[in-house]
C-alpha cells in the first residue's frame, strides 16, 4: 500500500512540474501583453504624465511616442471600463506626475462587462479585484487559457515592449460589407443593453477619481470606417452613448472630442472595419498630441 501511495505521489510529481515550470515561464512581460503593460507602468509609474485606457481602439489607435513623451498604453482588447477604474484606484497614488487621462468611448465599452477571461488575465498579471466571485483559474495562466492557447502565444508573441504598449497594425480595410458585418457581429456578442447602467457607474468613478486628484480627462469617440458606421445606425446602441456624452459638458476637468469622421478617416488608415493601422495611428496620435498641447477643445 505504501509503495502504490509512493509511486502515485511520484507520478503526481512528475506530471505536474512541468505544467509548473511552464506557467512561471509564460508569466513573462516579454511574452504577454497585459505583463508587459504592468511592467511599464511599474518601471515608469513615477515620470508617466499623460495615461491612455481603454480598449483595442486605443491599443491600436495611439501610439504614446507619438502623442507625448512621458505616456503609457495601457489599453488591451474589449478593456471594461471596471478594470479602467481598478488599475486607476490601484496606481493614482503612486504616479505624482500624472496629469491626464485618454479614454476612448468606443462602442463596445458601454454595454459590456467583464468576462471570466478578463478576470483571470487582470486578476494574474495585475493582482486586481476579480469582478465576480474568485476562480481557481484567477491564479493560472494553464487553467484559464489553456495549454494550446499559451503555446499560440509563445509562437506568435511580439515585442510588447516596443512602442510603450501600442499595438501597430498593417494593412488597409477595403470598405467591404462583409468584413464590417463581421466587425460588428463580433462586438455584438459581446454587447448586453442591460450592462448599460453598471457601464456608466463605473465610467463615472473614472471621471469623479480624476477630479479628486485634479487630472484632465481626455475622453474621445474613436473612428470607425464609413461602411461599420453605416451598419451601426441600424442598431440604438450609439444613440444612448451620444444621449450620454452630451451630459458631460460643462464638466471643468473633461474634455470631449469626436474622431468619428470619415472624411479624414479613410479605409486607407483602417487595418480592419474598425481598428486603425499605423498610418491611421499617426493622425489620430497626432491630433490628440496637438489637444494635449494646443488646449484645442472640440465639443
Amino acid at each position: 500500500m505504501h509503495i502504490f501511495i509512493k509511486k502515485s505521489a511520484l507520478f503526481l510529481v512528475l506530471f505536474l512540474l512541468p505544467l509548473v515550470l511552464f506557467e512561471v515561464y509564460v508569466r513573462n512581460q516579454w511574452i504577454d501583453p497585459y505583463d508587459a503593460k504592468r511592467a511599464f507602468l511599474e518601471n515608469e509609474k513615477s515620470t508617466c504624465e499623460v495615461l491612455i485606457l481603454g480598449t483595442s481602439h486605443a491599443w491600436s489607435g495611439l501610439n504614446p511616442e507619438w502623442v507625448s513623451k512621458n505616456c503609457l498604453n495601457l489599453a488591451n482588447a474589449f478593456q471594461p471600463f471596471y478594470y479602467d477604474y481598478q488599475i486607476l484606484e490601484k496606481y493614482i497614488p503612486q504616479m505624482g506626475s500624472l496629469n491626464t487621462i485618454i479614454l476612448p468611448m468606443s462602442y463596445t465599452s458601454f454595454f459590456n462587462k467583464p468576462s471570466a477571461y478578463h478576470q483571470n488575465l487582470y486578476s494574474i498579471y495585475w493582482n486586481l479585484s476579480p469582478y465576480g466571485e474568485t476562480m481557481i483559474s484567477d491564479h493560472s495562466l494553464v487553467l484559464s487559457l489553456g495549454l494550446e492557447r499559451l503555446v499560440e502565444r509563445l509562437i506568435d508573441n511580439e515585442n510588447n515592449f516596443v512602442n510603450k504598449g501600442w499595438l501597430a497594425l498593417e494593412g488597409e480595410y477595403n470598405g467591404s460589407f462583409k468584413l464590417a458585418k463581421m466587425r460588428l457581429d463580433l462586438m455584438h456578442e459581446n454587447m448586453d443593453m442591460q450592462n448599460w447602467d453598471e457601464s456608466v457607474s463605473w465610467l463615472n468613478k473614472i471621471l469623479a477619481l480624476g477630479k479628486e486628484h485634479k487630472l484632465r480627462m481626455v475622453l474621445y469617440y474613436p473612428p470607425y470606417s464609413k461602411e461599420l458606421n453605416r451598419q451601426m445606425e441600424a442598431y440604438p446602441f450609439n444613440q444612448r452613448i451620444n444621449d450620454y456624452l452630451t451630459t458631460l459638458s460643462g464638466n471643468d476637468n473633461i474634455e470631449l472630442h469626436y474622431f468619428n469622421n470619415n472624411e479624414i478617416y479613410s479605409n486607407d488608415l483602417f487595418k480592419d472595419a474598425d481598428h486603425l493601422n499605423a498610418e491611421g495611428a499617426f493622425v489620430l496620435s497626432s491630433a490628440i498630441r496637438e489637444i494635449l498641447f494646443n488646449s484645442i477643445t472640440i465639443n
